[in-house]
């Protein structure tokens, strides 16, 4: 009996039919074991399991059906469809009916809808982060991870989720990683993205560090926005507005010629000062940058070209764009202490002169 089953399945091969040799029933008759179609369910059940979690697709469930995937679930994107899908018919080998595996998918999963409001949130624990939170997609995920990873070396504890609705992608995420940065500055930072809108929370170690978190947040891409919170245990040099307090109590300054010669008398006997190679101004320039800020205030109108300088030995792009870096802390430190934007230019340079000129210097114009 066994052999005549063995010839009617070699002659079903022959003539075209080579699924029946293989599927579950007739791989029973063959083993005389009558559980074995069960067991092979089973083990590609297993495999597809294990397909599904290395790729981390936790929102896809799967059954089987003979060799036959049956995918549920919510989706967070059609590309994770796409993928959950490749995964299943990959999980145990090339597949087909003759080499065994997984023949085909039945998909039954969703797309879920985009989230609204869209919420993203790190918080600071030592020198630990939780990222937790909607992100748009699995890259942009691992890139935070990663990043993280590289400020804090106590590790990530990553919490996030895929999900659509954010703002703008691209966008989303140069916010997110700026937002990172800024947590790992303070001591116990949070970070809160909802929607357009990122705030920033925690105690700075002094006033520089914190000024600097506020001043990164004035250049987020658009459309988003930003507030901080951020304190200081330092004694202020003078709070955000006391430039224009200050500036109150003089004359404003409508000649050009007179504006460029109190910026030239203050910066007779001073410079504006950075630790070499760095774009972080020294704490002993900042009341400099105050009185500073104070005639640029006085100079109603006029508009403050700050050119930066890097240090080399000759040219270099390199060197440019630390000049470049340098002028715009100053921008940011002028901003802060109440100037317009619109009114300041930055632009950097190579440093080839270094005992001879400034690290910054200015340039009024109408």
């Amino acid at each position: 009996m066994r052999q005549l089953l063995l010839f009617i399945v070699f002659a079903a091969l022959i003539a075209g039919v080579g699924y029946v040799a293989v599927t579950p029933v007739s791989a029973a008759l063959l083993a005389g074991r009558s559980g074995l179609a069960a067991r092979v369910e089973s083990d590609l059940h297993a495999q597809a399991e294990s397909a599904l979690e290395a790729s981390s697709l936790d929102w896809a469930h799967v059954e089987m059906d003979g060799q036959i995937a049956v995918l549920t679930g919510e989706a967070p994107r059609e590309e994770e469809r796409a993928e959950a899908l490749a995964a299943l018919l990959g999980a145990a080998g090339a597949g087909g009916w003759v080499r065994g595996g997984v023949v085909a998918v039945r998909d039954f999963s969703t797309i879920a809808p985009p989230v609204s409001p869209y919420e993203w949130r790190a918080v600071r624990s030592g020198q630990r982060v939780t990222l937790a939170g909607a992100t748009p997609t699995r890259a942009a995920r691992a890139e935070l991870v990663g990043y993280a990873g590289e400020l804090f070396p106590g590790g990530v504890a990553d919490q996030m989720v895929i999900a659509r609705g954010a703002p703008d992608e691209s966008a989303w995420l140069a916010v997110a990683r700026t937002a990172i940065a800024q947590v790992a500055a303070l001591e116990d930072g949070r970070a809160t993205m909802r929607d357009e809108r990122l705030t920033i929370e925690g105690g700075a170690p002094d006033n520089v560090t914190r000024d600097r978190v506020t001043a990164a947040l004035s250049h987020l891409p658009s459309p988003f926005l930003a507030a901080a919170r951020v304190e200081s245990p330092e004694v202020e040099s003078g709070d955000v507005e006391t430039a224009v307090e200050d500036a109150e109590g003089y004359e404003p300054i409508t000649d050009i010629g007179v504006c460029r010669d109190v910026f030239a008398s203050l910066l007779v006997d001073d410079a504006v000062a950075f630790g070499e190679g760095d774009d972080a101004i020294a704490k002993e320039s900042y009341p400099l940058l105050d009185r500073l800020a104070i005639a640029a205030i006085r100079c109603e109108g006029m508009n403050v070209t700050i050119t930066g300088a890097g240090e080399a030995t000759s040219e270099g792009d390199e060197f440019t764009a630390l000049g470049l870096r340098r002028a715009q802390a100053v921008a940011d430190y002028f901003i802060l202490k109440g100037i317009s934007q619109d009114r300041l230019a930055t632009q950097g340079r190579a440093r080839t002169d270094a005992p001879a000129t400034a690290v910054v210097e200015f340039e009024i114009s109408s």
